[in-house]
């Protein structure tokens, strides 16, 4: 093969390496800006609390939350208390098992992958009023009504009956899949329904707290209540989210990276060699001088290819590098090799991962 067939072909990989790590980096980041506008959307600054004690430990319950609202002066709040309830047509009769989630009309801004397909979702009067009000899954209004039309028809939960006012789409995407347990969802207001649970999920847009001092979401919960009322619940901090979230991207693009640069070196080698080896051909028969003046079109082709492989490699590096970020709950305050300290945050990610497992596995059931 001479020099320009040689050029040609390493040029060809070179420019395809470089296209398909440019196009794969934009569709991660793509897929990356469509998940966070589904789970997040504008809700930037998103805290919960999520209940980890046993049922009868201390909480926090609606009364609690109420108290709350009152001293939260940066956006929206919601909270919701999960109960299991067989779910029954009123005319129909048919039936199934689902889970009624007892909540207020800002909880629908937590979670902008529920679309209202029809009617609308519960609204401040229907809270306020404590109305029967019911907004169910398309999937569920297929089940028990063979149809999504049904708003204004009536749904049986345990000895009350509830108006369907709307109806939302249930996502079956991959992500709904992943994530899903298999029950129906059934939103109510939380004023309609009497129970003594502690709220399973408080949430919150911010940290803020009343005369616009900042406090973590623990402290504004523990100072409104004047007790300890946060001991029993996981917080998550969703504020470094979108730093978080785009490290996944960021590590695929590196992983993707490394591996055209592999391939990347791997047929430079190999051109090298053959390159080696055809001028080492020539100098059995000239001088370096000679050879290189016989040569000069093959030389400057081989060192284009040279600096063209350096540029890629820059390239490639520009477009996958990244900062690495931990959560400083994560890190040691003193010594980053404190091998303790590690081992004891994942002891308490797994306490708090099986409270969770225990608290959903002992969820009220009414028939």
């Amino acid at each position: 093969m001479n020099g320009r067939a040689i050029f040609r072909s390493l040029s060809i990989k070179l420019c395809a390496s470089f296209l398909f790590v440019t196009c794969l980096v934009s569709v991660l980041r793509s897929l990356t800006a469509t998940f966070d506008e589904k789970i997040m959307g504008e809700m930037r600054k998103r805290v919960e609390a999520v209940y980890v004690g046993e049922n009868g430990e201390p909480g926090i319950s609606f009364k609690d939350y109420e108290k709350i609202i009152q001293d939260y002066d940066e956006g929206d709040t919601s909270a919701a208390i999960v109960l299991e309830f067989t779910a029954m047509a009123e005319l129909s009769q048919r039936s199934l098992d689902a889970k009624v989630i007892m909540t207020d009309e800002n909880y629908i801004n937590f979670f902008p992958c529920m679309t209202i397909e029809k009617g609308m979702f519960l609204d401040s009067d229907m809270v306020e009023n404590g109305e029967n009000a019911a907004v169910v899954s398309s999937e569920l209004a297929r089940k028990l009504y063979m149809t999504e039309d049904i708003i204004g028809n009536r749904l049986v939960l345990g000895d009350k009956k509830y108006k369907i006012v709307g109806v939302y789409d249930a996502d079956t995407g991959i992500l709904s899949d992943l994530t899903d347990d298999g029950y129906e969802k059934i939103y109510i207001p939380y004023t309609s329904f009497e129970t003594d649970r502690n709220i399973d999920y408080l949430m919150a847009n911010g940290l803020r707290y009343k005369y616009r001092q900042v406090f973590s979401f623990e402290e504004l919960i523990n100072k409104t209540l004047r007790r300890n009322a946060a001991y029993n619940y996981a917080v998550r901090n969703y504020e470094k989210y979108d730093i978080v979230i785009s490290q996944f991207e960021n590590v695929l693009n590196l992983l993707v990276g490394l591996a055209c640069v592999y391939l990347l070196i791997k047929n430079f080698v190999e051109f090298l060699k053959r390159r080696i080896a055809f001028y080492r051909h020539k100098l059995g028969d000239l001088y370096i001088k000679e050879m290189v003046r016989r040569n000069i079109l093959p030389l400057v082709l081989d060192l284009l290819i040279v600096f063209g492989f350096a540029g890629i490699l820059v390239l490639i590096w520009r477009l996958v590098k990244f900062e690495f970020y931990v959560p400083s709950g994560y890190l040691p305050p003193d010594n980053v090799f404190d091998i303790g300290f590690y081992i004891e945050k994942i002891k308490e990610m797994i306490r708090q991962s099986n409270s969770q497992i225990k608290g959903d596995c002992k969820i009220f059931y009414v028939n």
